[in-house]
């Protein structure tokens, strides 16, 4: 650097090196990553187009589970407290069943006692555990 430079200058060229090096930094990244599947549907128009399609079919389906359930009473007196996880667990096999695109028909057998449970009182989880009803 030549040495009549005065300190103006010397911070406006340092400024301009390090806007320049991250331009470069960033062009590198572009170069290395362009291919990656992260990379596009990060970055990708198109990929974003269709994320975003997605993301928001998945939000209207937990929004209309949510409300189905809500205007079925499912939600009427339930607590989240560790003695009513049966009925817990039960409201949200339920709305996987919904978000799966089961129909009230499914949902019939979270109504059904545990085949080979002694009483009528179980019925089985989402893990296959007989639970008390």
């Amino acid at each position: 650097m030549e040495d009549s430079v005065d300190e103006t200058e010397s911070v406006k060229r340092y400024n301009q090196y390090k806007l320049d090096f991250r331009r470069q930094q960033l062009q590198d990244f572009f170069l290395q990553h362009k291919d990656h599947e992260w990379f596009r549907s990060k970055f990708h128009p198109d990929d974003i187009t269709a994320k975003r399609a997605e993301s928001l079919n998945a939000l209207k389906t937990r929004l209309s589970v949510f409300l189905f359930l809500l205007d079925n009473s499912w939600l009427d007196s339930l607590t989240l407290d560790m003695e009513r996880a049966p009925a817990i667990i039960k409201l949200l096999d339920a709305a996987v069943i919904k978000m799966e695109g089961g129909t009230d028909l499914d949902l019939q057998v979270l109504e059904a006692p545990a085949a080979g449970g002694g009483g009528g009182n179980s019925w089985r989880n989402s893990r296959g555990r007989e639970e008390p009803g």
